[in-house]
Order: structure tokens, then C-alpha cells, then sequence
């Protein structure tokens, strides 16, 4: 497993760059992609809900993506999942970052009761 502060290998670089185009293209009116130099930030219409962090690391079956996401309601990173390098990979973490974001919705909304 890749730490943090090392750098994308040519293959992940590619990978991700790959994988911000497609969530540019795919992501819900009102959301933004952002491409940093070891993740993508994926962060929802209503920024006070949260963001959505995206890194790639080698496994033994090739690149597994880790999509997190922070929680501000909560002010930590509640949940994550990873998801292994496939064409449907951007369609797949869209669906998980609107659930996600149904989820902490939900919250902010049963907290200003």
C-alpha cells in the first residue's frame, strides 16, 4: 500500500486523471471535481454538507480506489469504501457519494429539529 505523501506512479496518474474526466462529466448539476497532485475532491451542491476524498493505491489484482468522505456535521471522515479499477468506476462512486450525502442530508436535518 502507497503512502499518502508518495507520488502516482505513471500507471495511477493516468488512472486518475482518467477518472476525473469521467467524473466531470457524469457528476449532478451543482457539484465540482478537483484534481490535486494524490486525490481527486469531490464535493456536493451544498458545499456545508461535506466533500468526498479519492486516492488510488497498487494492489495484487491491480488499482483499488478509496473514496472517503468527511462528514462537516460530524467534523470527521465518516465513511468510506473502495472500489477496484473498472469503466463503471465513476458511475459506481457517484452513486455511493448520493447516498452518502442522502445519509448526512438526513442528519443535518434531524439536528436542526
Amino acid at each position: 500500500m502507497a503512502r499518502f505523501k508518495d507520488e502516482l506512479s505513471t500507471v495511477e496518474a493516468a488512472a486518475m486523471r482518467k477518472l476525473f474526466v469521467q467524473l466531470k462529466l457524469l457528476k449532478p448539476f451543482g457539484w465540482s471535481v478537483v484534481q490535486g497532485t494524490r486525490e481527486l475532491i469531490l464535493r456536493p451542491s451544498d458545499r456545508e454538507l461535506g466533500k468526498f476524498s479519492i486516492t488510488v493505491s497498487p494492489a495484487q489484482n491491480g488499482l483499488k480506489f478509496c473514496l472517503c468522505f468527511f462528514s462537516r456535521s460530524l467534523n470527521y471522515w465518516d465513511g468510506s469504501t473502495y472500489f477496484d479499477q473498472t469503466e463503471d468506476i465513476a458511475n459506481d462512486m457517484l452513486n455511493w457519494a448520493l447516498r452518502e450525502v442522502r445519509v448526512e442530508q438526513t442528519r443535518c436535518d434531524n439536528n436542526s429539529i
